[in-house]
Order: C-alpha cells, then sequence, then structure tokens
C-alpha cells in the first residue's frame, strides 16, 4: 500500500496531497528530465491537473455514498503521489510487489517510454495459488487511478480473489496505436509479476474502455478467456471482422436504461450482432442508474462473478 497519509478526509485533505504532489513533481523536475525526459514530467503535470480537477469539493454525486466517495478521493490523491514517489526514487516496475491498492511504472515495448499501471491485489492473494486477472480499462476524462481507488472495484476484486490491473495507456488516446500496446505490456507485467490462472484473464472496461475491449481483444484473441463492457457498445467499421475473431468468447454487456449516452438499444443491438456472429453474450441491464462505473455497481457484480466463473 502507499505510504503517504492524509491530514483528515474529504476533498480538502486530498487537495492537499495532490498540492504536496505537484510541489514535489516541481522540485524533482531536472532530475526526472535529466533521466527520464520531458514527456513524463509532462504527464504527471497533466494527471495531476486531473485530479485536482475531479477533486475539486462539491464534485460528489448526490447518488455516491458520502464515505465511500471520500475513500475514493484520498485513495486517488495517495496513488499519483506515490507515483512521483517512485518516479524520483527510479523504481521502475515491482508490481510484484504491491498489495491493496498500488501504481508502478512500466516502460513501454514500442518507445521506452514509462506507463503508469494502476492495480489492486486481493488480500487472498498467494502466490502459490494462482488467481483470475481482469485489465480494466479506464473511460474518457478519467485515468487509471480512478479505477483501483474506487471502493466497488475493490470489493469486486476482493470478494472474487481477482487481480484488478488498469492501465493509464496514454490517458484519452482511445486505446489505439501505442497506447494498445501499453495495455498488453501491462498484461505481460503482471502475468510475470504473479501466479496467474491462464483460465481466468479478462478483459473489462468501462465506457472508452468498453468501447475499447473490443478491438483491443483481437488482437490477440487467444489470451483472453472473457470479455466484459461495462457501458460500451461495438461501433468499429470492422465489427464483422472483430465478431468473427471472437466467436465463442463469453462477452459480458453490463449497462443502464437510463444511460442517455451509451442508450439502452446501442446495447441490444451490439447483443444482437455478436449473437449472430456466435459470439456467447451474457447481458446484465441495471434499471434506475446512469453513465458512471460506481451507479452500475449490482449489474457490474453479477457479471464480474458470472465472467469469472464461466470463463
Amino acid at each position: 500500500m502507499p505510504s503517504t497519509t492524509l491530514p483528515s478526509s474529504g476533498a480538502g485533505s486530498a487537495l492537499t496531497v495532490v498540492d504536496e504532489g505537484r510541489k514535489t513533481l516541481l522540485e524533482g523536475s531536472a532530475a526526472i528530465e535529466r533521466r527520464d525526459g520531458n514527456d513524463v514530467y509532462v504527464m504527471m503535470e497533466a494527471r495531476l491537473n486531473l485530479a485536482a480537477g475531479n477533486l475539486r469539493p462539491g464534485m460528489r454525486p448526490p447518488d455516491y455514498p458520502a464515505a465511500e466517495y471520500a475513500a475514493f478521493e484520498r485513495g486517488v490523491a495517495v496513488l499519483d503521489t506515490a507515483l512521483i514517489e517512485r518516479l524520483l526514487a527510479g523504481r521502475i516496475g515491482e508490481m510484484g510487489g504491491v498489495r491493496g491498492a498500488g501504481e508502478v511504472w512500466i516502460r513501454s515495448s514500442l518507445d521506452d517510454s514509462l506507463q503508469p499501471v494502476g492495480l489492486y491485489v486481493p488480500s487472498s492473494y498467494d502466490r502459490h495459488a494462482p488467481a483470475p486477472l481482469v485489465i480494466f480499462l479506464h473511460g474518457r476524462h478519467t485515468a487509471e487511478d480512478e479505477v483501483v481507488a474506487a471502493p466497488m472495484l475493490q470489493r469486486l476484486a476482493e470478494s472474487s480473489g481477482a487481480i484488478v490491473v488498469a492501465p493509464y495507456a496514454r490517458g484519452d488516446a482511445g486505446y489505439d496505436g501505442r497506447a494498445a500496446q501499453d495495455v498488453y505490456d501491462a498484461l505481460d507485467a503482471a502475468t510475470r509479476a504473479f501466479a496467474v490462472d491462464p483460465r481466468h484473464v479478462c478483459l473489462a472496461g468501462f465506457s472508452m474502455g468498453a468501447f475499447a475491449v473490443f478491438h483491443l481483444a483481437v488482437r490477440h484473441a487467444q489470451r483472453w478467456s472473457a470479455l466484459l463492457a461495462a457501458a460500451g457498445t461495438l461501433t468499429d467499421g470492422s465489427r464483422e471482422t472483430i465478431a468473427r475473431r471472437l466467436r465463442g468468447m463469453p462477452v459480458y454487456l453490463v449497462s443502464d436504461t437510463n444511460d442517455a449516452v451509451v442508450t439502452p438499444r446501442e446495447v441490444r443491438a451490439t447483443a444482437r450482432f455478436l449473437r449472430t456472429s456466435g459470439v456467447h453474450v451474457h447481458e446484465y441491464p441495471l434499471i434506475g442508474g446512469h453513465h458512471a462505473l460506481y451507479a452500475l455497481e449490482p449489474a457490474l457484480q453479477r457479471a464480474w462473478h458470472a465472467m469469472l466463473g464461466d470463463s
């Protein structure tokens, strides 16, 4: 677990930690740029700006329980600060030493750049007993720290015994180009660092990440046992080719009947198309939520456990 502590709960204290992280990053900027180049400094500065914007007072959605949201805020702040500390110390990799929520740096196999990866390792993990692995792709205007800091995702990891790995994948790059390889680099790093059950290696995502699971999976379809798309559909121009390569694979579609961003009609259309193509589709609609990962928890929980039980 990251060692950074917070003076108190709430957005104010989380922002204090982010501001301290910004100060630490600035003080170490010369060393970072000399050793790792300017790009990684610029990326971390942008991430801190994103975190600061998302952690402003009054940002909690009305239906997000206050205590859980405070824990989420604290988690994001601590994870970003720990990532800066690892960068300054030159600690690259070390994924296998993480327990609970953590952040590590890995190097891109394409351009050798440093890329952040978040992960959550459940308390039940035992290196002598291979665990399920879920690569989870974040949505737009968020980052991987918001995945592994989310109490809901942590509960899913603990209840299923699954290791959750969330690549940053260059932020809002849509998991295309080099960002697509970042996902597979994270998968490779996780399978080296942990005892992973090859029968339960799943690719999941929310929103932008959910749209991406389809085209990413077919790059190396043999490496995945199942896919889960929460508030996402198959919209790629080459969807016939994608569906053909996914034939026989379990795909879990999680959606909400009130979602105005990814509508129920679009999700049902994806389900019909995939089934027609021979994909094993399982639908988990939720009534009364909206386009937010935490709001999908009841349906996501059912789909998650079905996925890890069936894959």
